[in-house]
């Protein structure tokens, strides 16, 4: 049975204690979603306060 291996050069990410193998991509992916969600909140918050 084959056993997987943990890649030594996965770094953990600060924000989500993720391991990934590129740092710098996670980071950016990191920051993308996190803008994403933020949109999508603000979205959400104008369609709700909006008046008939």
């Amino acid at each position: 049975m084959e056993h997987t291996q943990q890649n030594s050069a996965a770094q953990e990410c600060p924000d989500c204690h993720a391991l990934a193998a590129d740092l710098a991509a996670h980071k950016q992916w990191h920051s993308r979603v996190v803008h994403d969600l933020a949109v999508a909140v603000e979205k959400e918050v104008d369609r709700r306060t909006r008046t008939p």
